[in-house]
């Protein structure tokens, strides 16, 4: 964790992400939450509801407006790492 404090560059952080958290200020949305959510849960739509504690429709939903917004394939892998490794660098920026 060290290493993410000394060389979290915001360059790092996946633009999509960039993307969604604008979407989500601008629309009172919640997208960002909900691909971080997804991703922790490994894919697991049933489990990411409830997590979110939402209806698995609207987690369809938010997935798929996600994949429009960003051009984002959440099956390849390296997307996934470098989603989930710009997560970790922006929770270390809040602390």
């Amino acid at each position: 964790m060290e290493l993410l404090k000394t060389y979290a560059r915001a360059d790092l952080i996946h633009p999509a992400l960039y993307e969604l958290m604008v979407y989500d200020e601008k629309n009172h949305a919640e997208l960002t939450d909900t691909l971080e959510a997804y991703l922790l849960c490994r894919h697991n739509y049933v489990k990411t509801a409830e997590r979110l504690c939402i209806h698995r429709n609207t987690l369809l939903y938010r997935l798929k407006r996600i994949g429009e917004l960003t051009g984002l394939d959440l099956e390849k892998e390296d997307a996934e790492l470098h989603l989930l490794l710009s997560f970790r660098i922006l929770k270390q920026k809040r602390e």
